[in-house]
């Protein structure tokens, strides 16, 4: 199973693994959550974004997005941060559309 374990910011998890697995920490900030919110949803956000309670996720997309990031070298690969930021944000983007297809605003 491809799954990604979303938590928020430094919330507590735990699980336990049978199998061998990779392991990416990767941190969305509010300010790359909020830019993303304004422009799905054309105002501003009115406090801080909290997409999912902590769960994990078995979305292709997520999951190739997230191995993208963890492919990256310490400075950004050779496309650098431009890389990073773009992944970034395709990743924000659908971690939205998956909160709203869950009902969420």
């Amino acid at each position: 199973m491809d799954a990604v374990l979303i938590t928020g910011s430094g919330e507590p998890s735990r699980a336990v693994f049978t199998n061998t697995f990779d392991c990416v920490r990767g941190y969305l900030s509010q300010s790359l959550l909020a830019e993303c919110f304004t422009e799905i949803y054309g105002h501003s956000p009115t406090g801080p974004i909290e997409l999912f309670d902590p769960h994990f996720m078995a979305d292709p997309v997520v999951f190739q997005l997230a191995s993208l990031l963890a492919q990256v070298d310490d400075d950004g690969g050779p496309a650098g941060p431009t890389f990073v930021d773009g992944v970034s944000i395709a990743l924000a983007s659908r971690l939205f559309t998956l909160n709203s297809m869950r009902g969420g605003a």
